[in-house]
């Protein structure tokens, strides 16, 4: 006989995030909080009068484990240090937890397992919060790279090989791996985030 799935205590998830919260340098974290999301903002705000070619799509850069990679800004916005967060019992290994984005719980995306991107930075964490395919959520990231625009048609699956993951779009020249974050939905443990997360406000 087995045991039924474990109910989640959000009450107590919500007192530990609070705990954490105190435990760091709060005037610190504010400041950087504040200084990444006017600079995602700023960065993803493409000039009034600019038109990109056909097949230009803008993206961050970001590192996630061993590798670069590309997030298109019409998929991925705001930035904000990962300063801590609650892993949540009975949740898949591909979503990290929860953590507390303006008195919000805000589930996370933790990339580097869907990417098989090996092993976290032990200094650094940011989450970018998803514009598609739902907002709400973010995706974890190691370090916060440039904005840039990119040739689409210049990221390719190199021949005979299968993508790490349902994610990746296409690899560039100086290797690059531009993803498509709307692929989510490709993903079975994204299902189970949606299925099992608290709706996002």
């Amino acid at each position: 006989m087995t045991a039924g799935p474990t109910a989640i205590d959000w009450s107590a998830v919500w007192a530990r995030l609070s705990a954490a919260r105190l435990a760091t340098r709060r005037i610190e974290e504010d400041r950087l909080d504040d200084l990444f999301r006017r600079r995602a903002d700023h960065l993803a705000r493409p000039p009034e009068s600019a038109e990109r070619p056909a097949g230009v799509v803008r993206a961050l850069t970001a590192h996630i484990g061993r590798e670069r990679y590309a997030l298109p800004v019409t998929q991925a916005g705001e930035v904000a240090p990962l300063a801590g967060w609650v892993p949540v019992p009975g949740w898949p290994p591909a979503l990290l937890g929860v953590f507390n984005r303006r008195g919000v719980p805000c589930p996370v995306i933790d990339l580097h397992h869907l990417l098989n991107a090996g092993a976290p930075s032990a200094t650094t964490a940011h989450a970018v919060a998803l514009r598609r395919p739902v907002s709400g959520y973010a995706v974890r990231i190691d370090e916060v790279g440039e904005i840039l625009d990119l040739d689409r048609s210049a990221f390719i699956i190199p021949g005979g090989r299968e993508p790490v993951s349902p994610l990746v779009a296409g690899v560039g020249p100086d290797g690059l791996i531009l993803l498509d974050l709307d692929r989510l939905d490709a993903v079975p443990a994204f299902h189970t985030l949606l299925r099992d997360a608290p709706t996002p406000s």
